[in-house]
Formats: structure tokens, sequence, C-alpha cells
């Protein structure tokens, strides 16, 4: 039996915590732990269990209890964040590495995780293989001083994969190596047989994500107030927490929309979630810089059809599996437009959520487990 070890700084702190990329790094932890032991190295928060189902937690203490989703290079403040995680992260590696016995790491994702897999490997010659989000190569990698290290951990990995087509192409452009597209994916087990009242009399439209600006909730807004004359048509959904959600329900109260919309905020449990995807006749994706949300594969699994911003991989997947309707990025006037047809559109709503089900299949966790196991089996 193999010791797989995952470091990430986005950990969630139980089996219930279903919030953000780290949903995806629990599911793919526990489906590794069916055959092998993992551990998982990541920084401590107060409620973390030491073990979440057959998944071992090493923690290591950090000052500061701010997301590093929300790190910028540019802030002072983020910056020394960052010294600090590094600094006491550095000081337990040793420690996760020898307790756990690690053949090999998986890291979750090139920055900041991938500095202690690089440390691992030169100083204790552990190997490791790097699963890149969009942040690391559309957000990172494009600074001076943090764009070197990322290539440096990207150069030296064993293997580096990707969650987006272009993301993997513009890896690949960074590194100097071929990075391969591995999808990612949720456990996204979806209640079944249980019927799910859908409202007849409007088009449900839901949003699920951070409230953040990478995200697009506010472009999604701001076409809902563009139609305001025909909002009762809409039941809307918007779920996640973040910055913006304050400031989008003082704006929808403003735009006199807020009757017709519904602001969840964070929810852990997953089954609600689920069932409020596949009560929507749409999943909006208004994302302004993406490469292929989580989400995105939960709606194909829910066979919920999209309308997306027409970022390159979104854009692809759409037009490729048929899902969905796009509009270009950030322009909320073009999305306002194809809301107001969305009327007329129920016939292709129907064969947008059949072909769903045919996109599911390519989006598994575990056949991109499976995948992965194989790349590990020829490096250990």
């Amino acid at each position: 039996m193999k010791s797989l070890g995952i470091i990430t700084h986005n950990f969630p702190i139980n089996l219930k915590d279903r919030q953000n990329a780290g949903i995806f790094v629990c599911d793919i932890a526990q489906e590794l732990a069916k055959n092998n032991k993992v551990a998982v190295f990541c920084p401590a928060d107060g409620k973390r269990e030491k073990k979440i189902g057959r998944v071992s937690i090493a923690s290591f203490p950090i000052l500061a209890n701010k997301k590093f989703s929300d790190f910028k290079p540019w802030n002072p403040v983020d910056v020394l964040r960052f010294f600090i995680i590094f600094i006491s992260g550095s000081k337990h590696l040793f420690s996760y590495l020898n307790n756990y016995k690690i053949d090999i790491n998986v890291v979750m994702w090139a920055f900041p995780s991938g500095v202690f897999a690089y440390l691992a490997k030169k100083i204790y010659k552990v190997p490791y293989f790097v699963w890149c989000l969009g942040s690391d190569i559309y957000v990172y990698g494009k600074y001076p001083i943090i764009g070197f290290v990322v290539k440096e951990i990207l150069k030296s990995a064993d293997y580096i994969f990707a969650d987006g087509i272009d993301l993997a192409r513009q890896t690949t452009k960074l590194s100097g190596k071929r990075c391969i597209f591995l999808p990612s994916a949720s456990k996204a087990e979806f209640r079944k047989n249980v019927p799910i009242k859908k409202n007849r009399n409007k088009i449900t439209l839901t949003f699920i994500g951070r409230m953040e600006m990478v995200k697009g909730p506010d472009i999604f807004l701001n076409a809902l107030g563009l139609i305001k004359n025909d909002i009762r048509k809409f039941k809307v959904n918007f779920v996640g927490g973040g910055s913006l959600l304050e400031k989008l329900k003082k704006k929808a109260k403003e735009e006199n929309i807020n009757k017709e919309i519904y602001f969840y905020g964070n929810i852990s449990d997953f089954q609600k979630i689920s069932e409020i995807m596949q009560g929507s006749d749409w999943l909006i994706i208004p994302s302004r810089s993406d490469s292929i949300p989580l989400v995105f594969s939960e709606a194909m699994k829910t066979q919920t059809p999209v309308i997306a911003s027409d970022l390159p991989d979104l854009k692809y997947l759409v037009e490729k599996y048929r899902v969905g309707l796009l509009f270009n990025k950030e322009n909320g006037e073009i999305l306002a437009k194809t809301l107001r047809k969305l009327v007329f559109f129920k016939k292709e709503q129907r064969m947008f959520s059949l072909n769903c089900k045919k996109a599911a299949k390519d989006f598994s966790l575990k056949v991109s487990t499976s995948r992965l196991i194989g790349y590990i089996e020829e490096v250990i």
C-alpha cells in the first residue's frame, strides 16, 4: 500500500464542509484513500479534525485566519502572511514526511503549496505532482518574483496537471514541459429517486460560487437589473459567500428586483445545494476569469444547462457538448438579452439538458482519480 501526501492550502474542516475548491481536494483524497494511505498537509484551523473520513490531517499553525484565496501579491500584509505560512509549514514539513512515510506528494495547487513539495523533493528526495488552478498561471504566474517561483515549482515536478484545456496549454508554455489536462470533479452524490419540483410558472436561474469579482456575480445581477420589467418571469438563486455578497443584496434592493432573488450565502449541506441546482432551469456562470469551474461538472451531473461567459474552456465545452448558451464575458447587456429570450428556448433547454448527461461522463471523480493513480504508479 502506497503512502500518498496531498499538500494544499484549501481543505474542508470536516466531511460536511462543502464550500469552495476544497470540495474537490477532499473528494479526491477520499477516493485515493480507498486503496492507499493518504495524509493531507495543510494550514491548521481551530475547527479542523485530525482525521477526516479515511484521510489523516497533518496541519501546521499559522497566525492569520484570512483565506489564502484572498491573497494579493501587491499587499505588504498579504506578503507577510505568505512568509508566516512558508516558515511555519517548512518547520513542520519533515515531521509530516517522516510520520506518514510519504512516497509522493500531490500538490493542490502550484502556489503556495508547491513551495513545500519543492523543498520536500530537493531536500528529502520525495517526488511530487502539481495540479494547477487558473490562479497559478493567469494570476501568480504573471508576477515577476512569484511567477519565477511558480515556474521553478512546475519545472521540478514529476508531472503537471491542469483542470482546464486552455490552462493546460498556458501551463505548458510557462513551464516548458508538458501539462496534462485532468478535469477536477466532486463526488457530487445527488439524490436519486427523489422528485425535485421545478417552478413551472417561472424560469429558475441559479448562480453558485464565490461572491467575488473573478466569478462575476455582479455581472449577472447587473443583467437582471436591465430586465427588471420582466423579473417576475424568473426565480433567481445566488448561492455562496464572499466580499460582494452584501453589495449585491443592496443593489438588488435598489433595483427593486430583490423580491425575486434569493441570497442563500454559504451552504455546507451539499444535499441542499443539489436540490437548488436540480430545481434550476439554467445555471449561470458569468466568470471574468476561469478555466473549468467545479460547478460546471456538477451542472452536467444534474442535467442543468448553463449560460456561461465565453472564456476559452467554457466556450469549448459548451459548444462541444451543446449544453447551453454563451455570452461575451463581462457584458451584462448581452447576458440580459439572452435572459429575455429564454422563454422561447424551452425546446433547446430540454435538448441541452439531455446533452448534459453525456458530458457528465467526462467529468467523473473516479475517472480522474484512476488516471492520477496511473501516473503515480509510473513514478513510484
